[in-house]
């Protein structure tokens, strides 16, 4: 600070070495300007980094590979040995490194034979969010929850089951609770794809009406911002429609439903059944007892193992036909702890106990976990029960 004063109090009456000290000075600083502004951004970014898990085998053979380089950079640098400790260190160093190379080998052939499939229905408390992991370590996000989710549930979700980005992410419909968690994620480049279904645009973030004038849903759609901001991050959006059908790994996703002409947003959700291993599981949104009726009427395939119960156990949806149609054995509500709605409803609860089906509840037991492997399908909670 203070050489700085004094350089611009002798430098002052000399406007040409005024200018040059300046050029100079801006020189030497701009690089470490630089420097700092890449430090800050980084850090910015920090909650968006982590380090993925891996199997103590991994963590092992990776010690014995460093323990392994570091005795061949000990015996570059040391001092000439003894004939006999030279053969002795190097028969150390060789073992370790088999040691090591066999270890790699036995991870790659165990994550090989595991082929498991993972199915987290994530606690974000008033909405949905599912994610699905490949045996091959991809990631298919179904809807992602309300603003705060995505940065504060889903990445560490993420983070827990070792996933770095997620590869396909499909919106049911443009809802908060099931798109504002996108969103933040494809804020931070962490979405690769992005899968909607078709919606009329006269209706964005306006209240929908009929031709009678009543209105039907007041909540905003934001599949618009939703677009504009793939478009924005670069990110190639897929637009599916009813009966579409594509694959994800080896797991067969089907659109059993995606009205475009429905004047209740969330009777436009999508519907996405998806097989996996031999096991259904059916993806509702927030469809109402409306569209369920239109469903069963039209003969859709909504047969499954799991049933995403439609619009967080409200009582407007899940009629026992549906149910029955279904042939569900289990059921997954995804709602908030004591949420303003009263979800899930106690005559959907009643419904679903009468049928037969298992209820798991994240707003009583956190987390949902799904395990596919051998054609089994086994669920657990992170509360438990």
């Amino acid at each position: 600070g203070y050489v700085s004063i004094l350089l611009l109090c002798v430098c002052a009456p000399f406007p040409a070495l005024f200018a040059t000290m300046s050029f100079c000075c801006k020189w030497v600083t701009a690089p470490a300007a630089r420097c700092l502004f890449l430090i800050a951004s980084f850090g910015a970014r920090a909650h968006a980094l982590y380090l993925p898990a891996r199997s103590m085998l991994w963590v092992v053979a990776i010690a014995l590979l460093l323990a392994a380089l570091l005795r061949l950079v000990r015996m570059r640098t040391s001092l000439r040995l003894s004939p006999r400790s030279d053969r002795r260190n190097r028969t150390v160093t060789v073992v370790l490194l088999i040691s090591s190379f066999f270890l790699f080998m036995c991870y790659g052939v165990v994550k090989w034979k595991q082929h498991v499939w993972r199915v987290l229905f994530v606690d974000v408390g008033q909405g949905d969010a599912t994610l699905l992991v490949s045996p091959q370590g991809h990631a298919f996000l179904i809807d992602g929850g309300d603003a705060g989710s995505g940065f504060y549930t889903l990445i560490p979700a993420m983070r827990y089951l070792g996933v770095r980005v997620i590869d396909v992410a499909l919106v049911t419909h443009g809802h908060q609770d099931h798109a504002a968690g996108v969103m933040e994620l494809l804020r931070v480049d962490m979405v690769r794809h992005l899968v909607i279904g078709e919606r009329c645009p006269s209706f964005a973030n306006e209240k929908l009406m009929s031709s009678s004038g009543k209105v039907h849903s007041v909540e905003p759609d934001i599949s618009g911002d939703l677009l504009e901001l793939a478009k924005e991050r670069g990110v190639p959006v897929t637009t599916v429609c009813e009966g579409d059908r594509f694959k994800f790994d080896d797991a067969l996703c089907h659109v059993v439903s995606a009205s475009s002409t429905s004047y209740d947003l969330n009777d436009a959700s999508l519907v996405l059944k998806v097989q996996i291993d031999g096991i259904n599981l059916l993806f509702t949104g927030d469809i109402t007892q409306k569209r369920e009726r239109i469903l069963m009427k039209e003969g859709a395939d909504v047969q499954c193992q799991l049933l995403h119960v439609p619009h967080h156990g409200s009582g407007t949806s899940c009629t026992s036909a549906f149910i029955n149609a279904t042939e569900a054995k289990a059921a997954v509500i995804s709602s908030g702890e004591r949420n303003r709605f009263g979800h899930p409803h106690q005559d959907t609860l009643l419904r679903l106990d009468e049928a037969g089906l298992s209820v798991f509840r994240t707003d009583l037991q956190g987390a949902i976990f799904l395990i596919i492997k051998e054609r089994t399908g086994t669920i657990t909670s992170w509360l438990g029960d």
